[in-house]
């Protein structure tokens, strides 16, 4: 069984008011785990003991931010306090709209990929929907990957959908080889529409966590957007999850 987290940026506007209130509500449901997206005001160290006091564990975050802009080493000692031994990265669209676009991309992760792995971390990549976007036919993670092997893999199972011109299980299976987190979500797959609780949607959301390789041991629940509540929305998100049997 694989532990549940949640993404916290999808709380972003609630732990603006109070992180301390958020992580007790989450908590209180039942969460063992999140993925903080900003540390909004504390050390990382400082962070990490406001989660173990409730109970949660840090398992993966999107702070800090792997860059090639000087700022690598710092994060690496972030990532140490918090106890983590990976490092994330991310691009735009512009990073993947063309095959020159791709190449620059693929050399500044490789640059990565090689620095944080003296130190003995591992870099992953979380995607959006443009990676997911095809190029003379060909994926452009496809593209992209190719060109760099030594990345690993958060898989965002509903941008991997890209809007369901892809089946999300399929590029799980596809790419489960490097796939060491995954973000689920669920929606409608029209853009700019907010995203939906797990189950309620157009994701085949069994088909997708039963594809994931065993060393995705985190699910990570994340809302983009939400028309509703949030705290409903990620509560009824995780009983999806460990109704059906998917998550602890």
């Amino acid at each position: 069984m694989r532990t549940i987290s949640v993404q916290l940026y999808s709380l972003r506007d609630e732990t603006a008011k109070s992180l301390e209130h958020v992580l007790d509500e989450l908590a209180g449901m039942g969460f063992r785990a999140v993925e903080p997206a900003g540390f909004l005001g504390h050390t990382p160290s400082g962070f990490k003991k406001l989660c173990s006091d409730r109970g949660l564990a840090i398992p993966s975050s999107h702070s800090p931010w792997a860059n090639l802009d000087g700022t690598l080493p710092k994060a690496m000692e972030q990532a140490h306090e918090l106890g983590l031994d990976k490092l994330v990265c991310g691009y735009g669209p512009r990073d993947f709209e063309s095959i020159d676009a791709i190449k620059a991309t693929a050399e500044k992760v490789n640059a990565m990929v090689e620095q944080v792995g003296r130190e003995g971390f591992t870099l992953f990549m979380h995607n959006h929907y443009w990676e997911f976007e095809r190029l003379d036919g060909r994926l452009k993670y496809d593209i992209f990957l190719d060109m760099v092997p030594g990345v690993k893999l958060e898989l965002d199972t509903y941008w991997s959908s890209n809007f369901g011109e892809e089946t999300a299980a399929a590029m799980v299976k596809r790419f489960a080889d490097r796939i060491v987190l995954a973000h689920i979500k669920d929606g409608s797959f029209v853009r700019e529409a907010p995203n939906l609780p797990l189950g309620e949607g157009k994701m085949d959301i069994k088909a997708v966590v039963a594809a994931l390789p065993e060393s995705a041991r985190t699910l990570v629940i994340e809302f983009d957007t939400c028309a509703g509540n949030i705290f409903d929305a990620v509560r009824r998100s995780r009983e999806y999850l460990v109704g059906n049997g998917l998550g602890m």
